[in-house]
């Protein structure tokens, strides 16, 4: 349940942070372009995107299943008393 948590919390950010730095980006890039009156064509670099999102799903997945695994394994009593 955690691992599912943790990946829905991390796509969401990832999602999110890729739309308002794209947004950003195209932005400025817009702007500078109007400025020095040149024509203005948008790129969205897809093959790094993807590295992005598949490295940030693999280190959330690697961060998030040692700890999961250990709660799991422990009784309920020794969870709640923090042992």
């Amino acid at each position: 349940m955690y691992l599912l948590e943790a990946g829905v919390v991390v796509g969401a950010a990832s999602v999110l942070g890729g739309c308002v730095g794209f947004g950003l980006s195209l932005t400025n890039t817009a702007l500078f372009y109007m400025v020095v009156e040149l024509k203005f064509t948008a790129y969205v670099p897809w093959v790094h995107l993807g590295t992005l999102m598949c490295v940030t799903v693999a280190v959330t997945y690697a961060a998030v299943i040692g700890p999961v695994n250990t709660v799991n394994n422990r009784s309920i009593a020794n969870t709640l008393k923090g042992n």
